[in-house]
């Protein structure tokens, strides 16, 4: 009787060992890759996640984020192709290898006019009278525009005037104390700057007397 209740014991404890160590052989972990998103250049903006780890036959979503002076992409690469965009995320499904996604952030005329300080090499003036004898070409000027629309301008390392501009991407404007610059930016390397002094004296402002002229500026 012993005996028989001892061969029962022992063949059940082999058979729950058995039957675990056939689960434990047959669950299998289920195989995982790893998706990377870059920024080309590494300027620009963000996206986000930089990188996440998907298992086979899923997914991961992108967010893409613009610095001040960029747009967001308009299309991206996957895995070295093109896709393109139609909103501010991507979604990557039924991965099934490592993956990466690259974008590149365009540059806008504000982000060309943020880049570095611009110099200016060229003044052209027009409508001048003995008013503005006294108003040669500035010497070491350097205008820079800032992330929080403001501009400091110096000459010869000094601060000689500072302000707010605004900006449209279509028309670019810009106000400095009561006179009106528009401002082009010719390409990466020229900025444009065209301008109306108007002359006040006395409190009394007259427009025969304005001072109309065109400065060039690179870096």
């Amino acid at each position: 009787m012993k005996k028989s209740l001892f061969f029962c014991i022992l063949l059940t404890v082999v058979g729950c060992i058995a039957l675990f160590s056939c689960k434990k052989e047959g669950s299998i972990d289920p195989q995982k890759f790893t998706v990377t998103a870059i920024v080309k250049n590494g300027i620009g903006g963000e996206i986000t996640p930089s990188v996440v780890e998907v298992t086979l036959g899923s997914g991961a979503t992108f967010n893409f984020h613009e610095a001040p002076g960029y747009k967001k992409p308009e299309s991206i690469l996957v895995n070295g192709n093109k896709v393109l965009l139609s909103s501010s995320n991507y979604t990557l499904s039924k991965v099934e290898t490592n993956s990466t996604i690259e974008a590149e952030f365009p540059i806008t005329p504000l982000g060309i006019l943020m880049q570095k300080p611009w110099k200016l090499v060229k003044n052209e003036k027009r409508n001048i009278g003995e008013e503005w004898n006294n108003d040669p070409l500035r010497d070491e000027e350097i205008i820079t525009f800032g992330a929080n629309s403001k501009y400091q301008l110096k000459s010869k390392g000094v601060l000689v005037g500072d302000g707010v501009y605004s900006l449209s991407y279509d028309n670019m404007s810009l106000t400095i104390g009561g006179s009106d610059y528009k401002i082009v930016v010719l390409s990466q390397d020229t900025l444009e700057v065209t301008y109306r002094i108007r002359y006040i004296a006395n409190g009394v402002y007259d427009p025969t007397k304005d001072l109309e002229g065109k400065d060039t500026y690179t870096h």
